[in-house]
């Protein structure tokens, strides 16, 4: 069995946190250490016993920070750090900072102490660009021309890592990523946030802002596969390469217009109508600098992986890199058993025929077309609204009932914290604080990088114990 020891900077990325997850899957990786600005949280995935994971938060800016990080018995080095497109260009000197003179001092000390070592580049479509003539197709080839400062910044350490590898100095695999889609957590400071955000705030029954035309093209891809031909980079042999290092992995051509219908066909009208039309000519000119369409030859024949189609890049499924611990399913199908029923289709609760007739045609219609957001939507809100709305009071089959749809609902949606809360927030009126806070765990262990649903637990923690070591915990 190998024995590699492998460096993530960016680690608390979201990219960073799912290429971690990728590495501690892989058993040939014996040491991998997370870096960024914060310590970096130890990703959830299966056990790893023989890989020391070690978390660290580290100033990149600083030469003596990169000498204790960057040892000389480092294997794979993967550069994931860096300040996104949208705050380099409004702040220069930051970026410049960050993006060029910190990533150049690690490639001057690793080039004196670590000769030939294999680094994987994070770098950007951005180097290009606009396209010269509508429907140009980039290659590898084309000479690049930014029109931003990160596009710039990138640009630079391409032509520096190209040549320490023409010299032998390392092992450099420059991998140019399309935009991420879909990213979950909080908007990101890259100008392609918002092709997240008019995603993923509208199925958290939150608006989504629009700041570039309906018409704009973008070239996409889903994270999932991103973080696989990153795995894969790792692997490419290097006598695989021609010359250039540089490969542009990857993605599909979309237009704005084209993903808001493929959000309504996820999310339905609801979501799409929560989208909001709100023009920012700061971040159209930079997305309009991107390339649209790039020919993925080379990465095809280096044995990097396609991206699916748009409605399957955009499914919540394909950003769930790390599906979650399954919920015991005792408590609701034992029930079942004990009530003698085997499926909502002959289930009768205690309410009225009118709410019984409902809500078997609502499950019949997500049976028919499970992928319907909305669909699944009007289930979780007509058992909620059960017996006038659920309680302690409420009978066992109602709760029963509300309780088996939202498990499959956030089975099949793991990635909604918002949908955890209002979980957790009924099983508290239905059964206490026990019962909310295991909804809590299970929901943070989904999305370990919920800003948002940490803050509601950490809340919840606060309102109801008065201890303060479990609440330090």
């Amino acid at each position: 069995m190998a024995s590699i020891k492998c460096i993530v900077t960016g680690a608390g990325g979201f990219v960073g946190q799912a290429l971690a997850s990728a590495l501690l899957e892989n058993d040939s990786i014996s040491k991998l250490v997370l870096t960024d600005v914060f310590e970096p949280p130890l990703p959830t995935t299966k056990d790893a016993p023989y890989t020391e994971v070690v978390s660290v938060k580290a100033d990149l800016t600083s030469p003596s920070t990169c000498s204790s990080l960057f040892t000389p018995n480092l294997d794979c080095i993967y550069l994931l750090h860096g300040i996104m497109s949208a705050q380099a260009e409004a702040d220069l000197e930051l970026g410049l900072k960050v993006n060029l003179d910190s990533t150049r001092q690690i490639f001057d000390h690793l080039r004196a102490t670590n000769p030939g070592v294999k680094i994987i580049f994070t770098s950007s479509t951005a180097v290009y660009g606009p396209p010269p003539t509508p429907g140009f197709v980039f290659t590898e080839m084309t000479a690049p021309d930014p029109e931003s400062s990160y596009g710039a910044q990138k640009h630079i350490c391409e032509t520096l890592l190209n040549d320490y590898s023409r010299r032998g100095l390392m092992d450099a695999r420059i991998c140019r990523l399309p935009t991420v889609v879909v990213r979950p957590g909080k908007p990101t400071g890259a100008a392609s946030s918002f092709a997240s955000g008019i995603f993923r705030e509208p199925l958290n029954g939150e608006k989504g802002v629009l700041p570039v035309a309906s018409n704009l093209d973008l070239w996409i891809c889903s994270p999932r596969t991103v973080v696989k031909n990153l795995m894969l980079a790792m692997n490419i042999p290097k006598d695989r390469f021609s010359g250039s290092r540089i490969v542009n992995l990857p993605g599909i051509t979309v237009s704005v217009e084209e993903m808001l219908n493929a959000l309504k066909e996820v999310g339905g009208v609801r979501a799409f109508e929560l989208v909001e039309e709100k023009r920012d000519e700061g971040i159209e000119k930079i997305v309009k600098g991107w390339p649209t369409r790039l020919d993925t030859s080379k990465a095809k024949s280096l044995g990097y992986t396609d991206d699916g189609p748009l409605v399957q890049t955009l499914h919540p499924a394909s950003y769930n890199i790390n599906p979650p611990p399954a919920r015991p399913q005792s408590r609701f199908v034992e029930t079942y058993q004990i009530l003698g029923h085997n499926n909502m289709a002959d289930y009768n609760f205690a309410g009225s025929d009118e709410e019984n007739a409902e809500l078997k045609k609502l499950n019949a219609e997500v049976l028919e077309d499970p992928d319907s957001f909305d669909n699944w939507e009007k289930l979780v809100r007509a058992a909620e609204g059960l017996e006038g709305g659920l309680n302690r009071n409420s009978s066992p089959q109602s709760i029963v009932i509300a309780r088996d749809i939202y498990d499959r609902f956030l089975a099949k949606f793991p990635l909604l914290f918002g949908y955890w809360k209002k979980y957790a927030d009924l099983e508290f009126s239905i059964a206490g604080t026990e019962a909310a806070e295991l909804v809590y765990e299970r929901g943070v262990a989904s999305i370990t990088n919920s800003v948002d649903l940490w803050t509601n637990y950490c809340a919840f923690k606060v309102e109801t114990s008065h201890d303060p070591d479990v609440i330090r915990e």
